[in-house]
Parts: C-alpha cells; sequence; structure tokens
C-alpha cells in the first residue's frame, strides 16, 4: 500500500449491499468540499471492496486482491468503487 491509501476491515455486514452503502458513504464523506484558508478543496477517492468469501487465501491476497479492485476503480473514473468478484478480477459497479 502507498502513503496515500489505507484499510478498513469491518465485521457483521448484513449483506452484500451493506457493502456498497459503507463504500458509498464514505466515498461522499472523502470527495465533500471544504474550505482551506479561504479556498475551496475537493479531493478524489476510489475504493476496492472484496469479502471474506471471495477470498480464502492468505491476508497479503485479500490485500492484493482489494487492491487491484481499487486501482481498476481509479482508473475506470478516477473516482468510485470496485468489487473484486474472484481473485485477481474486479467487477465495475
Amino acid at each position: 500500500m502507498g502513503g496515500d491509501e489505507f484499510l478498513i476491515l469491518i465485521n457483521h455486514l448484513d449483506n452484500p449491499a451493506a457493502v456498497v452503502r459503507v463504500a458509498e458513504r464514505l466515498l461522499n464523506t472523502l470527495t465533500a468540499s471544504y474550505n482551506v484558508l479561504g479556498h475551496d478543496v475537493q479531493s478524489s477517492a476510489s475504493v476496492g471492496i472484496v469479502t471474506s468469501g471471495q477470498c480464502t487465501g492468505s491476508a497479503e491476497e485479500f490485500v492484493r486482491n482489494a487492491d487491484m479492485a481499487m486501482y481498476e476503480a481509479k482508473g475506470a473514473r478516477g473516482r468510485g468503487w470496485r468489487r473484486s468478484v474472484q481473485r485477481g478480477h474486479a467487477r465495475a459497479p
């Protein structure tokens, strides 16, 4: 992971739609405009999603799949989320 990347681990989500709601809420929070010394500033963000049922390997594999999904999201729109659906593949929202 790079200096501007981080992981969020969430337990006990009810269903796949809950994962999407969390990703969209996170994106809305991270991309909201804010004011710095009288200047409006806005950031972009990309989210890669992997659920425990999609990755049966090591923690490194789990992080790698999430990272690949995040870069798919970043490449597609520069903002948004992608869900990893199987090893080495990402799916559009």
